[in-house]
């Protein structure tokens, strides 16, 4: 799986992760076949998804593999901190990166390697980057789009 496809699908689950469903349907906890898909669910999509698609390009020991669903799955609880995801301020592009820091620093950790902290540093970037660029539907946040894409192309190289 090369970086392009990695960044691909980790910008559509991590906008999976920040609400898509529920822009979509217009609901919270909206469900499929019975099962409510709250943010635990669309979290552990994301971490099962960017685990597998990691550990497929990146074999890893089964039981790094398991931290690194761990690492993904809790980076995704942390908040924003007060942020704006459409940045106004200066402080809230920083905080962003801050956020991201601290959610990417246990990937990092598990994979021993920089590059995820280089995806954390830029989550404050591509939140502001992506805040110049017009929004036509409610799903459409390229904010979680660009900051995903980010996530995903730093994980290929990893």
């Amino acid at each position: 799986m090369n970086m392009a496809i990695m960044a691909i699908l980790a910008a559509f689950l991590w906008r999976l992760r920040g609400g898509l469903l529920n822009n979509i349907t217009g609901q919270a906890n909206y469900r499929i076949l019975g099962v409510p898909f709250n943010d635990t669910v669309v979290r552990g999509i994301w971490s099962l998804g960017m685990g597998a698609a990691f550990w497929l390009t990146h074999p890893l020991p089964y039981w790094r593999a398991g931290l690194l669903l761990v690492a993904l799955f809790g980076g995704a609880t942390l908040g924003w901190f007060g942020a704006a995801l459409y940045p106004a301020k200066w402080r809230d592009v920083g905080l962003l990166s801050f956020s991201g820091m601290l959610r990417m620093t246990p990937v990092a950790l598990v994979l021993l390697n920089p590059w995820p902290l280089l995806a954390g540093l830029l989550f404050g970037p591509a939140y502001w980057l992506a805040s110049k660029l017009p929004d036509p539907k409610p799903w459409m946040f390229w904010g979680e789009f660009l900051t995903g894409a980010v996530i995903g192309a730093c994980l290929a190289v990893s």
